[in-house]
C-alpha cells in the first residue's frame, strides 16, 4: 500500500543518509528515517530517475583494457536520494562481446568501480548503490544496439566474471605487462596457436616491479592464482610471435 511509513533501513547500508562514524565518536543515536514507499514498497527516494536505455554502441578495438577509457561509451548516469540495492542488466541485440565499467556509491564512502567482459551479448550484476554510472565498450567492428536495464531488489544474482584483455603480435622474447584488474582472483593466458602455450611465462610482479614467482601458461587447468601480486607480465620464450593472444581474468566480486 502507497503511503508514508518508519522503515528499517536495509542491512547493507544501515543509515544511508547518515554518516554512522560521525555517530560512533559522538555516541548520538542515529536518527530514524521516514520514506514514502510505491507500491511495491520501495522507496520512492531510492528511484533513479532513469533505469532504462536502449542505445547504439558504435563500432570499437574491443581490447578489454581498462587503461583505454576512451573506448567507452556512456549509457547511463545517474543518482538518487537513498542507497537501494540494484540489479542491472545489459544486453545486446547479438552473442558478441562488449566491455562494461560499471561505478558505483553507497555513501559513507561505500562503493567501487570494475571492469567487465559480457560474454554471449550479455551481463547481470548485482550492486547497492545511491549513485551509478555505466560505460560499455564494442569489441566488433559493427554499431551494435546496446540495452541498459536497472531493477530495484533486495536480491540479485551476479554472475561469473571476466575481463578479457586482447592483444597482438607479441615478438619472440617479447614480454608485456598488465595491471591488476580490481577483484582478480586468477588469469589464464592463451593464444591463437594451442602449441605456443607452453612457451608463455606468465610472471607474478610486486610493485618495485619485483618478480613474486612465475608460472608457464599451461600451469594446472591454465587458471593461475594472481597472490598478492600488483601487475602480471607475459613473455613470449616461444620461436615465434604470438600473432593474438588474450589475458582472461576471473574476478572474484560476489
Amino acid at each position: 500500500m502507497v503511503g508514508e511509513r518508519t522503515v528499517m533501513p536495509w542491512r547493507y547500508n544501515k543509515y544511508p543518509d547518515f554518516d554512522d562514524r560521525d555517530a560512533f565518536a559522538s555516541s548520538r543515536p542515529p536518527p530514524s528515517k521516514t520514506y514514502t514507499l510505491d507500491a511495491r514498497g520501495i522507496p520512492v527516494a531510492a528511484r533513479f530517475p532513469t533505469t532504462a536505455v536502449v542505445a547504439p554502441m558504435v563500432a570499437g578495438a574491443g581490447t578489454g583494457d581498462p587503461n583505454f577509457p576512451q573506448e567507452y561509451t556512456n549509457f547511463l548516469d545517474v543518482s538518487a536520494e537513498v542507497t537501494y540495492p540494484r540489479i542491472i542488466n545489459l544486453w545486446t541485440d547479438d552473442t558478441a562481446a562488449f566491455d562494461v565499467r560499471i561505478e558505483w556509491n553507497a555513501g559513507g564512502g561505500r562503493g567501487g568501480t570494475i571492469f567487465i567482459t559480457a560474454t554471449g551479448g550479455a551481463l547481470q550484476f548485482f550492486c547497492v548503490a545511491k549513485s551509478l554510472r555505466i560505460d560499455c565498450g564494442n569489441w566488433t567492428v559493427n554499431a551494435r544496439t546496446m540495452n541498459v536495464s536497472v531493477e530495484n531488489g533486495q536480491y540479485g544474482q551476479t554472475q561469473e566474471l571476466h575481463l578479457i584483455i586482447r592483444r597482438q603480435a607479441l615478438a619472440a622474447g617479447a614480454n608485456i605487462t598488465f595491471n591488476l584488474p580490481a577483484y582478480a582472483r586468477s588469469v589464464a593466458v592463451a593464444s591463437d596457436n594451442p602449441a605456443q602455450r607452453a612457451n608463455i611465462l606468465v610472471t607474478q610482479l610486486d610493485d618495485t616491479p619485483i618478480n613474486m614467482s612465475a608460472y608457464n601458461a599451461a600451469f594446472g587447468n591454465g587458471n593461475i592464482p594472481v597472490g598478492a601480486c600488483t601487475s602480471i607480465q607475459i613473455t613470449n620464450n616461444d620461436a615465434a610471435a604470438l600473432a593474438n593472444y588474450v589475458a582472461d581474468f576471473t574476478l572474484g566480486y560476489r
